[in-house]
């Protein structure tokens, strides 16, 4: 039976992705065409700053560390998605030297542990935000607290997984005697869960064991499917975007050629239908967090004026 559960799971999941995905990337298609290809050192260069090491983020400290701890995490804990989703076949399943007792698969569970608690940490600084000091620069809505949540529920899960795995292989190994609870220091976070579930009976364990399981392996899935529908759709996009980012100074605009004949002819100056935009702009607009930094920065905004860039990308992007 559950084979059969991981593999629907699995399927449905990634079908669903992958339609919504091709409705977002046909859009993108149809935009103008737009060159954004040379310079590929410079553009690696400005990806490893920007992207991955998230420069900018230094701007606004606690948030900024608080987005790359939850980027690094993800990027740690996508390996354990992939075991967990091996383990629906094969309750025994790990990757090629990544398992318990090899030195790789211990390095990597001390990293997992040490990453779901630093996480749990991003998400209470940024439920901190979205709750309390509310910050005017954000759009304060449902969505980002849903994702919150069940990023927060995953880390919640895994350990669980992690503790109540201990407490059975702890009662397996003793038969009929004594289970012997070992604090594993590897993986000091499902130890420690461990410990606060080992006074349940062997079925409440199993049903522990397999609540953590199905329920990081559902959400991470349930995160992926949501990503095409909110302001998260950056997790996918940001990097891509910022490889093709504009590479002319700042503040450049492209010349308007022929402008009198145009304004003779009352032809469109400016955009008046989707075509009309360049690829990259709509995907500049699948990748807007909706953080309003760019409002922070707009005389207009700053100014009481109700110009607000952050919002006029937004309704753009949901349009």
């Amino acid at each position: 039976m559950q084979p059969f559960a991981m593999a629907l799971l699995l399927i449905s999941a990634f079908g669903a992705f992958a339609w919504s995905a091709r409705r977002r990337w046909q859009l993108m298609r149809v935009g103008a065409p737009e060159a954004r290809f040379d310079r590929p050192g410079e553009r690696l260069r400005l990806t490893w700053e920007y992207a991955l090491r998230q420069l900018r983020m230094t701007r606004y400290p606690l948030a900024g560390l608080a987005h790359r701890v939850i980027f690094a995490g993800f990027v740690v804990l996508l390996l354990r998605s992939v075991i967990l989703w091996g383990r629906g076949f094969s309750p025994e399943f790990n990757l090629l030297l990544f398992g318990p007792d090899q030195f790789l698969g211990k390095i990597y569970g001390l990293a997992k542990d040490v990453f779901v608690l630093l996480v749990l940490a991003g998400t209470m600084v940024f439920f901190y935000y979205r709750l309390v000091a509310r910050p005017a620069r954000l759009t304060h809505n449902l969505d980002g607290i849903i994702i919150l949540a069940i990023i927060a529920v995953m880390m919640l899960a895994d350990v669980l997984y992690d503790g109540a795995s201990f407490v059975r292989r702890a009662r397996a190994d003793a038969g009929a005697g004594e289970p012997a609870y070992v604090f594993h220091a590897w993986e000091p976070a499902g130890s420690v869960v461990q410990y606060a579930v080992a006074g349940a009976s062997d079925g409440g364990v199993g049903v522990l064991q397999h609540l953590g399981f199905w329920t990081h392996s559902v959400l991470v899935l349930l995160f992926l499917n949501l990503l095409p529908y909110s302001k998260h759709f950056h997790v996918i996009t940001a990097i891509p975007n910022v490889y093709f980012q504009n590479l002319h100074p700042p503040g450049r605009l492209p010349p308007i050629e022929d402008l009198e004949g145009r304004l003779e002819r009352e032809e469109t100056l400016g955009v008046r239908r989707i075509t009309q935009f360049s690829w990259k702009a709509i995907l500049d607009f699948y990748t807007c967090t909706e953080c309003g930094r760019c409002s922070d920065h707009c005389p207009a905004t700053k100014t009481g004026k109700k110009l607000s860039p952050k919002h006029f990308t937004v309704d753009l992007r949901n349009f």
